[in-house]
């Protein structure tokens, strides 16, 4: 595709998608794959791990009762290019095919309706939203992949982008509450197919690590000092991001951190995921926990959906 194009393409859009198969990824859990064509297809050809889209849970042609009313956001779990498809009579150039996948808990009315979706129904949705992951400028670069919970998707995404882009030496830890709520052997398996060694901790000990992701991963830095040097991914709960960040700055490691936040638009209208963050150069100096901030600094907000997902973890003022 010539540069010309690409720069004609728009960088996200209202598309509709069709359900193409939707599995169990553990007890609460599902995973959910979507087929986009034409336009659609070569915008998400773009996506970046740590992106986004917003799905409309429910039928938009339903007015009496439209509920939920609001979209809901939901991380990008991979993307696959499945090339043309098979010409017909409304797709008389043979359009372009990707699909990408959606992992999702089971929380409220949103994601019961999004459970019931079959293959072959459609849905309505808006994306790719959000800036994702910055890739080290050296191929050669150690890389840490740290994901909690709902915050796995993105770390199979960005795992499957190093591994397509060339990188080499990368590591993941997996944090999870309990081994039924996520199946583990299709965490592991899904870092494996990208050549990611991967532990996995649990809350209760019921398989691999008895802790959290973020002790794992202290203990792996204590045993193997060579790994000091390495860029940090993480995507989780927030209270797990402060602690990868927290840690990143004891060691002086480079951290990004994807973001979760409720949202109403998912485009920065309505301002509801408002995170409070430091200046640029105040960033680059925090060197401790807790950095110290002159009483006269004016507050400075930044949005999870347009400015991030993805920040430097320094940006973001964690006690605030």
């Amino acid at each position: 595709m010539s540069d010309e194009y690409q720069k004609e393409l728009p960088r996200r859009g209202e598309f509709v998608g069709r359900v193409i198969s939707h599995s169990d990824f553990g007890a609460r859990s599902k995973c959910i794959s979507v087929e986009l064509t034409g336009t659609a297809a070569r915008v998400f050809a773009r996506t970046k791990a740590g992106q986004f889209v917003q799905f409309s849970c429910r039928n938009l042609d339903e007015t009496r009762s439209p509920v939920p009313l609001l979209r809901r956001p939901f991380s990008i779990g991979g993307v696959r290019s499945d090339g043309p498809k098979s010409n017909g009579p409304d797709e008389p150039n043979g359009d372009e095919r990707l699909s990408f996948d959606v992992i999702y808990q089971l929380l409220g009315p949103g994601t019961r309706w999004l459970e019931q979706r079959r293959p072959n129904e459609t849905i309505n949705l808006l994306g790719p939203l959000g800036n994702g992951f910055s890739l080290p400028q050296q191929r050669q670069t150690r890389i840490i992949l740290i994901g909690g919970g709902v915050g796995l998707p993105p770390m199979f995404f960005l795992a499957n982008q190093l591994f397509r882009s060339g990188y080499k030496d990368t590591t993941a830890f997996a944090g999870i509450q309990t081994a039924a709520h996520f199946e583990p052997e299709i965490i592991t398996r899904k870092f494996d197919e990208c050549d990611c060694p991967c532990e996995i901790s649990t809350d209760d000990g019921s398989y691999g690590f008895r802790g959290n992701a973020v002790e794992a991963l202290e203990e792996f830095l204590g045993k193997n000092p060579d790994w000091q040097q390495a860029q940090i991914y993480a995507c989780g709960p927030g209270v797990m991001l402060k602690a990868v960040a927290a840690l990143a700055q004891r060691r002086g490691m480079p951290c990004q951190v994807c973001m979760e936040a409720y949202m109403s638009c998912g485009i920065g209208i309505c301002q509801s995921c408002a995170v409070r963050v430091r200046d640029k150069n105040s960033a680059e100096q925090a060197v401790d926990d807790k950095p110290q901030h002159k009483a006269n600094d004016k507050p400075q907000y930044k949005l999870v959906c347009t400015n991030g997902p993805v920040f430097d973890s320094r940006e973001i003022m964690w006690d605030e």
